[in-house]
């Protein structure tokens, strides 16, 4: 498989001849306002696209982990054609759809999507207490081939470290994570999503899975950046798992 970091939670994955869009955000650098309390006043997003639009032509489908203005944006909705294939589960429908999309696959339990490309669906935790309730629902993808000639992988979406998403990773045993990282905070109480509390915890309970760590620098509420999450998994005996990319950068995996 192919990853191609775009900015923030968006991302290309090239998963058995199949191009997937993951959460586009396509917004121009400094937009959009910024958040209150935020580790800096500069306007959203804070970096700009890498690259151009031509991707899109290539793509075959767009998952969705939820439908907030840093992974579903405007400018996305306006670039996006409407007949593409999106896939999400049932609390985004009807955001993406009342925006013009007709062509939604619900992705609520296990589905074959492409051929032997199979999605299963994560409910993440976006935060505790009331920020919690106010994030709503999040969703993590499992991509797997049922032919067993690519990896396993698990797209985390927003989510906080809690016992439902180690139960998980126990039982899904993915040989890649896309880890949503940032430690955004809203202006009040916790993290809602990992922080590096969060990423040591996933580290430890995943096996010998590596661990592409994204979703971070490009939003002002967003505390853990790419440096301090270097930094903190320098001496990991982890570290050789993680990879940090920068924006525009491909692996292939």
């Amino acid at each position: 498989m192919k990853f191609t970091h775009i900015r923030h939670g968006s991302h290309i994955i090239k998963y058995k001849n199949k191009t997937f869009l993951v959460d586009p955000v396509f917004a121009d650098k400094g937009s959009m306002s910024s958040m209150p309390k935020a580790r800096t006043k500069e306007k959203n997003p804070l970096l700009p696209m890498p690259f151009s639009f031509d991707f899109i032509k290539d793509l075959d489908g767009v998952l969705i982990t939820h439908t907030h203005f840093d992974h579903f944006d405007d400018k996305a909705i306006e670039i996006l054609p409407k007949d593409l294939p999106i896939f999400c589960r049932k609390p985004d429908k009807k955001k993406i759809e009342k925006n013009g999309f007709s062509n939604i696959t619900l992705v609520d339990d296990d589905r074959i999507i492409f051929d032997d490309i199979k999605v299963t669906t994560f409910s993440g935790k976006h935060g505790i207490g009331l920020e919690g309730f106010l994030m709503g629902k999040t969703t993590g993808f499992f991509l797997s081939d049922t032919t067993n000639q690519e990896p396993k992988v698990f797209i985390t979406g927003d989510t906080i470290w809690f016992d439902n998403l180690n139960n998980r990773l126990k039982k899904e045993k993915p040989d890649l994570i896309i880890a949503f990282a940032g430690a955004a905070v809203l202006p009040f109480g916790k993290n809602i999503t990992m922080a590096t509390r969060d990423i040591d915890q996933l580290a430890k309970n995943s096996g010998e899975a590596k661990i592409i760590a994204i979703h971070m620098d490009a939003w002002s509420h967003y505390f853990l950046t790419k440096d301090i999450l270097n930094d903190f998994i320098k001496d990991k005996t982890y570290k050789n798992r993680f990879i940090i990319p920068t924006e525009g950068q491909s692996l292939d995996i």
